[in-house]
């Protein structure tokens, strides 16, 4: 190991992490968005991926055993989505 470096190990206090995407494509975005929440899990936090119902994102998060909510989101500014994330974030309790 490198001077300054530590290794990887569970965080003493975990987080309850939300993480929202409404893209349907499956491309590098999506896959980055999979390999962030699979290493913050591996640390001990909570995730939960929010998405469009039938997005790429969706198929394989579940595939690889991520927990995923579906969340309607027609637009950059959509009240029902914005009300059903804010639903979402106080039943989670996420932070």
């Amino acid at each position: 190991m490198n001077a300054g470096t530590q290794p990887h190990t569970a965080s003493a206090s975990p987080f309850r992490i939300l993480h929202t995407e409404w893209s349907m494509g499956w491309g590098g975005q999506e896959q980055r968005i999979l390999l962030e929440c699979r290493k913050m899990e591996e640390r001990g936090h909570q995730l939960l991926i929010a998405c469009q119902p039938g997005s790429g994102i969706l198929e394989k998060a579940r595939s690889r055993k991520l927990r995923t909510e579906e969340v309607v989101i027609r637009g950059s500014f959509d009240p029902r989505a914005i009300l059903a994330l804010r639903r979402l974030i106080r039943r989670e309790r996420i932070q």
